[in-house]
């Protein structure tokens, strides 16, 4: 299954416009983390953290603090996208499914959150690069 790749370095409002484009009207998980504590939500976030990820049935956006200004990000899409903030990598990108993550339960760190999860295997020319969540509609 042919998947995209996007990078791109955003400052903070371009981050919460890009969250508010492709994740405002889809079933979304999001984490919000720092080196001490991380937080566990349903829809999108309303600060943004230091570092973090949102996740979809079909795309991850991930992101951490670059400077004091920035944040670098990446976008893992089943779909092509279009957004002015981020460019395409180059490579030829393909996923495999690997099923839900055994012994991992939103329930026990967040209990608002029933929602089942799913993951994806990234290949960069074949290559395993990263492993993406997503939300699991079919459970």
């Amino acid at each position: 299954m042919n998947s995209y790749v996007y990078t791109g370095i955003l400052d903070y409002n371009n981050l919460k416009n890009i969250l508010e484009q492709l994740f405002k009207e889809q079933n979304t998980i999001h984490v919000l983390y720092e080196l001490d504590s991380y937080q566990i939500n349903k829809g999108l976030p309303v600060n943004i953290a230091d570092n973090g990820f949102i996740f979809s049935k079909n795309m991850e956006l991930r992101w951490f603090k670059k400077d004091a200004k920035n944040y670098s990000v990446l976008l893992l899409a089943d779909e092509s996208v279009t957004c002015n903030y981020l460019k395409s990598t180059e490579n030829e990108w393909s996923t495999k499914p690997l099923g839900s993550p055994l012994g991992f339960h939103f329930e026990k760190e967040s209990p608002n959150i029933d929602t089942k999860i799913k993951l994806l295997e990234f290949y960069k020319n074949g290559e395993a690069t990263f492993t993406s969540l997503r939300v699991d509609l079919d459970a």
